[in-house]
């Protein structure tokens, strides 16, 4: 990174390094009631001398302050729960998942994200998880296979490539991350990088609402707090269609999405959306949006 660079990010966040920095989040994992129930994991671990305590906002989800490997454990290897922060979490919850839809996972890997869904279908309906990436492939069939998934199919392709229509679409956009996750932010991210990533989000979430049937939620979310990532990408994709509506994302934790950044005003009911500073929330930096397809456009080929 040049020096001019990366003294405008941090200009950037000069006033804001408070709330962005790094920041040690305790280990969080989600029980799987595929395999499981909340009691026995709780009992289970306790066995392996770790305590368990109840994130109150999500529905499966607990923290531990355990500093063993919680990867290594004989309950983690026979899938009664993933290890996935508690922002992680979040987008799946906005979502809704429900027993028989068809549902779309844009950007899969490593599983997290499928297998929740999958979870919360109770296995009942579809769920197409792609992912373009070849190296990634292994780690989302395992994360499948683990979790005692079996209502997902993979799609090893570029998902701009999918075709039909679905209930419900989760777009987990690739992105820039943040410092509150990765020490070495600033002495990796260019505001052209960032630029970069947001031209490729708009693609995806223009993708989103295509493939999103009339009446349907497409979720968004980055790990990323740029708002050429977030605020900016939502704005100027809504701008250009007339199917579409932002919502309540439902979210009791995190604050609205910004109305204004650097002279650039967002979109109506921009603030529909959220952030979660690190400082505010027991969460690493994430953004969500929820947007509802209100009318259908004519059907891809």
């Amino acid at each position: 990174m040049s020096t001019n660079t990366k003294n405008t990010l941090l200009d950037r966040y000069k006033k804001l390094l408070h709330k962005i920095e790094y920041k040690e989040v305790p280990t969080v994992i989600r029980v799987n009631t595929l395999a499981t129930t909340h009691e026995k994991v709780i009992e289970r671990l306790k066995k392996e001398l770790v305590e368990l305590t109840k994130i109150p906002f999500l529905r499966n989800g607990y923290t531990t302050t355990s500093k063993r490997s919680m990867a290594s454990m004989t309950p983690y290897m026979l899938g009664y729960y993933y290890i996935q922060e508690t922002a992680s979490q979040i987008p799946v919850e906005i979502l809704n998942p429900q027993p028989g839809e068809k549902i779309i996972d844009m950007c899969a890997a490593p599983g997290g994200k499928t297998t929740q869904i999958s979870q919360m279908m109770k296995n009942e309906g579809a769920v197409h998880a792609y992912e373009s990436k070849k190296h990634r492939i292994d780690s989302l069939m395992n994360n499948i296979e683990r979790m005692r998934v079996t209502n997902a199919i993979i799609f090893n392709k570029d998902v701009l490539e999918a075709k039909g229509e679905y209930d419900k679409v989760l777009l987990d956009a690739p992105c820039s991350g943040n410092l509150a996750s990765d020490k070495e932010w600033l002495s990796k991210r260019t505001i052209e990088g960032i630029k970069e990533n947001a031209k490729i989000q708009e693609k995806l979430l223009h993708k989103a609402i295509n493939l999103c049937k009339e009446g349907g939620i497409v979720v968004y979310s980055t790990c990323s707090l740029e708002p050429e990532e977030n605020e900016e990408v939502i704005t100027n994709v809504l701008k250009l269609r007339k199917d579409t509506t932002l919502e309540d994302t439902d979210c009791s934790i995190g604050s609205s999405g910004l109305k204004i950044f650097d002279s650039k005003k967002y979109c109506e009911n921009i603030e529909l959306t959220k952030r979660f500073w690190p400082d505010e929330c027991p969460t690493q930096g994430f953004f969500i949006a929820k947007i509802r397809k209100t009318k259908s456009k004519r059907k891809e080929k």
